[in-house]
């Protein structure tokens, strides 16, 4: 049995932070209303009309025989509150009273059977991630991405017979630390760059994500997923933390 395991814990309240320090663009409305109540959970903030929670659950595999929510009790409320419009059924919440168990090493120790977790502040629509750049960065600055090499799996996501079938070795690019720079005209210089890239032109398909896998004792194995062009949307505090820097230092455009 594989099951589908989606962290939906934490209010985001740095990204919240910083958001409310920032004028709003008419476009972000949604996002704006959820950085106002630290109530909120992290997986319910909305971009364009859909909580990240159900970014989340609409990239894991069909084949999957079991999917789970996991979130805080201060939380499940909310979380519970959203789970029937998101597009399956097959969807249980679980939830947890200590923060350690969203963790993917804690949470390998309390399942039996064999993992693929996906994360609920990972933005995997590219129209929403275009969206997010362009309005919060005004077209005003580059971005440059930082990289460094890393030996991963990579491959299609099936599950066949109980395992994750099509698994091959690959070399990606991963964005260490996406910086802000004042240089213009700006040029976003790709979406796939602020996430992950592998060494050939992947050809982004809907199916087609990177693997991490862990191995705990005992056999169970956890397969992380993160999709080909995602943007996390903690980047965003990246970026916003770059831009209050630069005004503090006196740049004004």
């Amino acid at each position: 049995m594989v099951r589908g395991i989606i962290f939906a814990g934490g209010y985001g309240n740095r990204l919240k932070s910083s958001i409310s320090q920032y004028e709003p663009d008419p476009e972000l409305r949604e996002i704006r209303e959820w950085a106002t109540d630290y109530d909120n959970p992290k997986c319910l903030l909305t971009v364009n009309g859909r909580p990240l929670l159900e970014y989340s659950v609409d990239v894991l595999p069909t084949g999957l025989d079991k999917i789970t929510v996991s979130t805080l009790s201060s939380q499940e409320s909310k979380v519970r509150g959203v789970l029937p419009r998101l597009k399956r059924s097959d969807i249980e919440l679980r939830v947890f009273d200590q923060n350690r168990y969203l963790d993917l090493k804690d949470m390998l120790s309390t399942y039996r059977d064999d993992l693929m977790v996906m994360h609920s502040d990972t933005i995997t629509s590219a129209e929403a991630s275009k969206l997010l750049l362009d309005r919060f960065l005004h077209g005003g600055y580059d971005i440059v991405t930082f990289v460094y090499r890393e030996f991963i799996k990579n491959g299609l996501v099936n599950v066949d017979g109980n395992a994750v079938r099509n698994i091959s070795d690959k070399v990606r690019y991963v964005g260490l630390a996406p910086v802000i720079f004042g240089f213009t005209p700006a040029t976003i210089r790709g979406i796939d760059s602020l996430f992950s890239r592998t060494t050939e032109d992947v050809g982004i398909q809907g199916e087609t994500s990177i693997i991490r896998e862990i191995i705990r004792e005992g056999g169970v194995v956890g397969y992380e997923l993160m999709p080909e062009n995602a943007f996390n949307i903690d980047t965003i505090e990246v970026f916003l933390s770059a831009l209050h820097f630069m005004q503090m230092a006196g740049d004004t455009r």
